[in-house]
Order: C-alpha cells, then sequence, then structure tokens
C-alpha cells in the first residue's frame, strides 16, 4: 500500500522561520536617564500601538493587575520582557540597560516579532554603542518599521499637547531620524 500525502510543505521555509532571530549587542551600560526619560516611555507606546497580544515571559495570558508591570508586562527602570502569547509565543524577548557582548530572541517570525524589531530600532536610534542584526531584511523590518514611526508620532502629539515647552524636541527629532532612515531603506 502506497500512501501520498499531497500537501504544500516548504521544510526550507519553515526551517527557516522557525530560527528565525534578531541579535544585539550592547558594548557599555545604557544611559539610566535616556533610557527612563525616552527608551521606555517610548517601548510603552509600542507595546500600546502594536495591537500584538503580548505575554509574560512564559507566554501566558499576564496578569494586567501587577502593579509592577505595565499592561501585565516587565518594562520597568532596567529590563523590557515579553513574549508573544501561547501559540503565538516563542523565546522571551528580554532585553536589559546592562551591557551585553551578545543576546538574542527567537521570534520565529511569529506576531511579536515587529514589536521585538521597533524597540530595537528605537534603541540603535537612542543609545551609543547598541547595535543589532537580523536573520532578516529591511522588507521583514518594514512592519516594526511602521510601528515604530507610529508609536513615536502618537508619543510626540501626547506629549506636545501636555506640555508648552520644547521638552519633547529630542523626541521629535528622533521621529524624524527614523523617517528618514526608513525612507531611505
Amino acid at each position: 500500500m502506497i500512501f501520498n500525502f499531497n500537501f504544500n510543505f516548504n521544510y526550507e521555509r519553515w526551517a527557516v522561520d522557525i530560527g528565525y532571530t534578531q541579535y544585539w549587542q550592547k558594548n557599555n551600560d545604557l544611559d539610566q536617564k535616556t533610557w527612563n526619560e525616552k527608551f521606555v516611555p517610548v517601548c510603552k507606546e509600542i507595546i500600546k500601538t502594536s495591537e500584538v497580544p503580548l505575554g509574560d515571559a512564559m507566554g501566558n495570558e499576564p496578569e494586567k493587575s501587577a502593579s509592577t508591570t505595565f499592561m501585565g508586562l516587565i518594562c520597568d527602570n532596567q529590563n523590557i520582557i515579553f513574549n508573544g502569547i501561547g501559540a503565538d509565543s516563542h523565546e522571551t524577548f528580554h532585553f536589559s540597560k546592562q551591557k551585553e557582548d551578545f543576546s538574542f530572541c527567537k521570534t520565529a517570525r511569529k506576531p511579536y516579532d515587529k514589536v521585538v524589531v521597533a524597540i530595537l530600532k528605537l534603541a540603535e536610534h537612542c543609545f551609543e554603542g547598541f547595535s543589532w542584526s537580523s536573520d532578516g531584511n529591511d522588507d521583514d523590518h518594514k512592519e516594526g518599521t511602521i510601528l515604530l514611526v507610529d508609536a513615536l508620532t502618537i508619543f510626540s502629539a501626547r506629549k506636545a499637547l501636555e506640555s508648552n515647552d520644547d521638552e519633547f524636541a529630542g523626541i521629535t527629532e528622533l521621529q524624524n531620524k527614523v523617517i528618514v532612515d526608513a525612507a531611505i531603506k
């Protein structure tokens, strides 16, 4: 008896997706003032704007009542930690402000990858001595870039409405740089 299973399974694509990874390094500890005043507030905006269901480090629905978290996720003065939820989780994204010679997160191209990309792109623009790379290319990073631009736009508009001074000119400058960099690629 011969079985003929006819289904469209691309093993090569599956193997690439399952190992799809974002890599980064920090040559020094990240500046605490920049982390607290620009990076974390914009990361929170990225998370809110993304509309991607994000889970805790284990890929579970987060406890939104926890007072030490943001939307049930760790996003504080030292760490940003999240994952996808359930079948859309893979490896935990853990980004700390401490120096790291090498770190990575395998996202397997799951929906939370665009949030990871947006945060890494933001870090690239905020911190000296930070760099990142990916198994992907500019096309793979498009959604993350758009998410970052959207989050910066919303964040800048909110801050402009809350303030009459030029306190957040640095965020607007950062937003413009990200938009120009995205347009060039």
